[in-house]
């Protein structure tokens, strides 16, 4: 579609609910969204990306144990931090294990299994369209709802997808980026496995988990870059960085 038939799709169907709220009147779950520079990128985190698609989730937190001592060397961690956290299998259903610190290392380019979303379908276009290779046709934006009003249920050795909120103190991008994370895991051998989102997404129980996508012509790119800054939505107001003020003024200059 187009970027303006994608608007009009986002403010008829998905925008009309009480705003700064994560329910919809319905009582069902707004949609998170999520943009990728490819249309036939699968929805993967970089751990996966990495090769690690599965791995112990008590494995992975020993790791983050090791990532934070590493990076005290640099700066002091502020961050509670619990080694010993309790991996078991209801321990972790409604939130992952030192969420912050983690969510913190995943913004500074360490493989997670936490994938990132945001709640402004407009923040999720600019990553889509942020830097798309020549021979790509479209980009896609994700939208994703946890809760389709019929209740949120688990069970055992089915991959579960599990969201984790706003309201966390991990960095400034958390914020300005409007960021909520998922990760998916299961239960193998009563030790809980870190496992792909693809296959959460595949075996979710009815009304819950539900997935859409909307695909947009790369070529559109400078249009959309130039519509979203008119919102403020650049890479400083993103990543508040000299970097990305550098990258906002290339974007304007050339």
């Amino acid at each position: 579609m187009t970027w303006l038939e994608f608007k009009n799709k986002i403010k008829d169907e998905v925008m009309p609910s009480p705003r700064f709220r994560n329910k919809k009147k319905d009582g069902t779950a707004r949609l998170l969204f999520r943009g990728q520079a490819n249309s036939e990128w699968k929805l993967q985190t970089t751990l996966e990306r990495i090769g690690r698609s599965t791995m112990p989730l008590q494995d992975y937190i020993k790791n983050c144990e090791s990532a934070r001592r590493f990076l005290g060397n640099i700066i002091p961690s502020n961050f509670e931090f619990n080694p010993s956290f309790p991996c078991g299998f209801r321990d972790v259903q409604t939130e992952f294990p030192n969420y912050e610190f983690s969510a913190f290392l995943r913004h500074h380019g360490f493989p997670s299994p936490l994938l990132d979303w945001t709640e402004s379908p407009f923040v999720a276009a600019f990553f889509a369209f942020r830097q798309v290779e020549s021979t790509v046709e479209n980009v896609r934006i994700y939208g994703y709802q946890s809760d389709t009003g019929k209740g949120r249920g688990l069970s055992g050795n089915f991959p579960q997808i599990q969201p984790q909120g706003p309201f966390a103190t991990i960095h400034e991008r958390h914020l300005t980026q409007q960021c909520w994370y998922t990760w998916c895991f299961r239960e193998n051998n009563s030790t809980v496995e870190i496992c792909p989102h693809e296959e959460g997404f595949t075996n979710s129980r009815a009304g819950q988990d539900e997935i859409y996508t909307w695909d947009i012509s790369a070529s559109e790119r400078d249009a959309v870059l130039a519509d979203l800054f008119q919102m403020n939505i650049t890479p400083y107001s993103l990543f508040r960085s000299v970097d990305s003020a550098m990258e906002t003024a290339s974007l304007r200059l050339f």
